[in-house]
């Protein structure tokens, strides 16, 4: 019987330096996995979002006020939906989120895109829009002035 309650002592502090290199190890993977910051993190799920143009902004970071936004803007976005027949119309929703959704139909906030010209585009492109947000009574939507298709996001 000692022999036994010697053993387990002596397991003990065995499994207690194996349990502290496993987190070590854990922890230093996940540190140099999420080092770069949130790309790094979608990128060690299978990718993410192309790194945003300087000076372009998410279709999410205009969501909660965009009355704060006047003037030009550019936005990287994915195309949600067409508009059927008319190539100028189009909605969008943000490139973040519908990564993590893997859907284009769960996002928290749609914005529709009109253009005076043509703008090809299908479901699941990835695009930077340069125009500007118009509010037509309660409906805001952005008039593109011109569009950049990055290809397909999915």
């Amino acid at each position: 019987m000692r022999t036994a309650q010697l053993g387990s002592r002596t397991g003990r502090p065995a499994l207690f330096a194996l349990v502290a290199v496993g987190v070590t190890v854990l922890g230093i993977t996940l540190w140099a996995t999420t080092r770069g910051g949130a790309e790094n993190v979608f990128a060690s799920l299978g990718g993410g979002p192309r790194p945003l143009t300087p000076g372009a902004l998410n279709v999410d970071d205009i969501a909660s006020e965009p009355s704060g936004y006047k003037g030009p803007l550019t936005l990287r976005a994915v195309v949600a939906r067409t508009e059927g027949s008319n190539p100028s119309k189009f909605v969008v929703v943000d490139a973040r989120e519908a990564k993590i959704c893997k859907s284009t139909n769960c996002a928290k906030f749609y914005l529709p895109v009109s253009a005076e010209a043509a703008m090809p585009v299908s479901r699941w492109d990835e695009v930077d829009i340069e125009g500007e947000l118009v509010q037509v009574g309660r409906q805001l939507s952005f008039k593109a002035a011109s569009l950049k298709n990055l290809g397909q996001f999915k």
